[in-house]
């Protein structure tokens, strides 16, 4: 941070401007930093909701990283990305207290609730996602509700007991 008050300082000084003038500080060039930042992310986020396709892919997986906190070395992370075309956008990157499914599933959840209005996410379940309730015979219909009211929806919870109790393969594979 030094290094950049006395390159910023030789520059005006070169340019020819009164570096009297100009806010020159450790503190200043930082806050001034911290704002680019922000309203940068702000820009990135807004041109790409701008710009979001109908249609694109979801990958996450979990990672870990090194803390941010002194207190713990390390702490599990879930990026979460968004791809679409020949782009690729990290939209959250949440701590997980427990890598478990649910948590996993919970965080994915908010992470594109926060991209995408409920509103827009009618198509997040596919036409073999729906061959698979029927196949399994179960109630879609809380599907056409809000996802917020499903906890008290009888035909979800059948639904979610049902999934709960099927097993994925690799789950039991041997490794």
């Amino acid at each position: 941070m030094r290094d950049s008050v006395f390159i910023l300082e030789a520059t005006i000084d070169a340019l020819g401007c009164n570096i009297d003038e100009f806010p020159i500080s450790k503190c200043s060039i930082e806050r001034i930093r911290t704002e680019k930042r922000k309203e940068r992310a702000k820009n990135i986020k807004i041109d790409f909701q701008n710009d979001a396709p109908d249609v694109v892919t979801l990958h996450w997986d979990g990672k870990l990283l090194s803390a941010l906190s002194a207190r713990k070395s390390k702490e599990e992370r879930l990026p979460i990305v968004i791809s679409y075309e020949l782009k690729e956008q990290l939209i959250a990157m949440p701590r997980l207290d427990n890598s478990t499914g649910k948590e996993q599933a919970q965080a994915v959840w908010k992470a594109i609730l926060r991209v995408y209005s409920e509103k827009s996410i009618d198509d997040f379940i596919s036409v073999k996602s729906q061959s698979l309730f029927s196949r399994l015979k179960i109630d879609d219909s809380f599907l056409n509700e809000s996802p917020s009211s499903w906890a008290n929806n009888a035909s979800f919870l059948d639904a979610k007991k049902t999934f709960s109790m099927l097993r994925a393969l690799n789950d039991t594979a041997e490794r």
